[in-house]
Parts: C-alpha cells; structure tokens; sequence
C-alpha cells in the first residue's frame, strides 16, 4: 500500500514535469471526459467553449493538445458545465483560481481534477 502511493506521486510529478505554461500570465486548464459514451460541450461561464474530448487515459497536462484548452485565465471562481446536444446538464460546479492554486468543486456528476501551480486538469462525467 505505501509502495501505491509513492508511485502515484511519482506518476503525478511526472506527468506535470513537463507542463507546457503559455507564454502569457495567468492560469491554463485543459478539460476532457473519460466517458466514451458522451458527447458533451463544455460550457465555461455561460459561454459554450467546443466540444469535450473523449480521452480515454485522461490528459497529459494542461499543454496537452487533445484537449479542449482554456489559457491565460485570470484568478476567480468560474462555473462550468458538461451539457449534451439537447442542453442537458451532466456535470457542473465552479473551478477556482487563486494563489496560485487550483481547486474545483461539484455539484452534479463528477469532476475530476489535478492541478500544479496555475496548470490543471479537468475531467467532466455524469
């Protein structure tokens, strides 16, 4: 069990060591979906940003170009929703940006998320 979570945090510094940050200030979120099944779009405070990719082993970090990215943002609280071709809520909740940290909250379906510094990673499921 120790030896589990060593190599979780080993796996977690890994996949961040290599965060491609924008050249310009602010925050960066990459967001996608593990669901196979959906076919969501992302909408980032009342704006619909595109469609949420399917990937299936989540993204590498917050560069990752199979994902739908957000750059530059500014700190805040910002809500965010998954809602489908009909306009259908799957998941929702805020993802909040300050002190150089990331940290989200739900409250419907699941949202997954990993953050360093102004760099994270957001997964959306119902």
């Amino acid at each position: 069990m120790k030896y589990s979570y060593l190599l979780v945090a080993l796996l977690c510094a890994l996949l961040f060591s290599n965060c491609k940050k924008d050249s310009s200030s602010g925050y960066n979120l990459a967001f996608y979906t593990a669901d196979s099944a959906s076919a969501y779009q992302l909408v980032f405070d009342s704006t619909n940003k595109g469609k949420l990719p399917y990937i299936k082993d989540g993204a590498n970090d917050c560069g990752d170009s199979r994902a739908l990215r957000i750059t530059s943002l500014q700190a805040g609280s910002h809500v965010i929703l998954a809602v489908d071709s009909l306009g259908i809520t799957h998941a929702s909740g805020t993802v909040t940006l300050a002190n150089n940290e990331i940290s989200t909250s739900g409250t419907k379906g699941m949202i997954g998320s990993i953050s360093i510094g102004t760099c994270g990673v957001i997964d959306l499921e119902k």
